[in-house]
């Protein structure tokens, strides 16, 4: 492991706590879009092919996990975190994210009786599991090789996941090396059921190309640590991400952009515009220090799995139960958002409704010192 690239080990960015919870507010609203026909399309996922707002904040979410590893593994050797804490952090964010997926566990069935879901039927892979097993390899990696031992992964990582995909599948839903794998490993009625049949997007193929994200983000953290300054990094941060969006777009000619299959194409570009958006924040932050209504986004970043967690939460709730024949989240939006906001723009304010009850949860939490870490 190198040493430590700055000797102010715990100095905090005020770009990471924005970017990171501009990241948290934006998954908010992109998980509250309700459909094709009530929602505006950058904030739906695409259903195959494609890139849209909503598929860059997975990779971003992972992009600011590390940029946080920067700064607590690089710290001096008595102060980084030990192998008990690395897998103790990742096995508690895969337990969470198992509870997130299935929460509230049942459902209200026609009889209006409820009905707890089945043991066989329990959802395994999900956002946060993959967020503890990409965790994991990149600690392993960093812990082990350190920046040198990142950057021979990601750029092996990237073309060995191309030839997996091509070598044990195809590019389709149906063919996919990443659906054989889940298949094979947790059985259909473990995966993700909304995509027409058992498929699951954080499957464990894709967290091999996701772990590049997070560990881009940890070199793109020490890039800036190592700077005398931090104005000295933003332009090598930008022209790297012009370089790999290009690289990103021109692939796609012929591995096209896919979230969902997180395609090694999708790795390039969501990096390089991570890489860009990073820099942009850096300049304007950090060194411009133009930091008005910054605090918004600072509240979420300081406190990102527990106003996620509650997110994620209140939706689960309001989708189970029930007004009438319609559930409690449409019977709020069509009463208080689609009869008062006509169009699209009733469903991005919907989604505001919440980011900002989320917020004053978050506001409340920082005031009282109430930091969740796992």
């Amino acid at each position: 492991m190198s040493n430590p690239v700055s000797p102010v080990a715990d100095q905090r960015y005020l770009a990471v706590d924005v970017l990171r919870g501009a990241t948290v507010a934006l998954m908010i609203t992109v998980n509250m879009a309700i459909s094709p026909e009530a929602s505006f399309g950058v904030l739906l996922h695409s259903v195959w092919h494609g890139f849209t707002l909503a598929d860059a904040v997975f990779p971003t979410f992972l992009f600011v996990v590390g940029n946080a590893m920067a700064l607590a593994f690089d710290r001096p050797a008595d102060r980084r975190p030990g192998w008990g804490k690395i897998v103790r952090r990742s096995l508690l964010l895969i337990a969470v994210g198992w509870f997130v997926s299935n929460f509230p566990f049942g459902r209200f069935n026609d009889a209006g009786a409820w009905a707890w879901t089945q043991l066989a039927n329990i959802r395994i892979p999900g956002v946060l599991q993959r967020i503890g097993l990409a965790y994991l390899l990149s600690a392993v990696v960093i812990r082990l090789a350190g920046a040198r031992g990142a950057r021979t992964f990601a750029v092996l990582a990237v073309p060995l996941n191309w030839w997996l995909m091509q070598h044990f599948g195809d590019l389709t839903l149906e063919g996919s090396a990443a659906l054989k794998l889940d298949l094979a490993v947790f059985g259909p009625t473990h995966l993700y059921q909304g995509e027409g049949q058992p498929y699951d997007p954080e499957g464990l193929l894709g967290t091999i190309p996701a772990t590049v994200n997070m560990l881009a983000g940890y070199l793109a953290m020490r890039a800036i640590r190592a700077a005398p300054v931090p104005a000295a990094a933003v332009g090598k941060l930008a022209l790297a991400g012009v370089l790999l969006l290009a690289a990103g777009l021109a692939w796609h000619q012929g591995l096209p952009l896919n979230k969902k299959l997180w395609t090694s194409s999708f790795v390039l570009f969501t990096v390089g515009l991570d890489l860009a958006v990073l820099a942009l924040c850096v300049w304007l932050l950090d060194v411009r220090r133009l930091t008005f209504g910054s605090g918004f986004f600072g509240t979420f970043g300081r406190n990102p799995l527990a106003l996620y967690v509650i997110s994620e939460v209140l939706m689960s709730l309001a989708w189970t139960f029930r007004v009438g024949e319609q559930s409690l989240f449409m019977a709020i939006y069509n009463t208080m958002f689609l009869g008062q906001i006509t169009g699209k723009a009733g469903s991005l304010a919907y989604g505001f409704a919440l980011v900002l009850l989320v917020w004053a949860i978050g506001r409340w939490m920082d005031r009282r010192g109430i930091y969740v870490r796992l």
